[in-house]
């Protein structure tokens, strides 16, 4: 029955995305990492970079596909 459902979601264009819980603390530190590199030198993969080591600097616990999540998340205002 949930493989029709799925099927019938995709076939009307629709896809379900089931995204891990980040905690709004991890969203903060991130839009607060991402306004500080808004204005430095180097190409967006850098600035990413040096978000992404920041941020799993701060929060030594996350893996880091949590953080990158958290980064792309911010950058696109969710």
């Amino acid at each position: 029955m949930i493989k029709f459902l799925n099927w019938l979601l995709r076939w009307m264009g629709i896809e379900l995305v089931a995204l891990p819980y980040l905690s709004p603390e991890i969203k903060t530190s991130a839009k607060e990492l991402i306004a500080q590199m808004d204005n430095a030198v180097g190409s967006g993969e850098f600035k990413r970079a040096q978000v992404l080591r920041a941020l799993l600097n701060r929060h030594p616990e996350l893996r880091e596909r949590d953080c990158a999540l958290a980064i792309e998340l911010a950058l696109r205002g969710l």
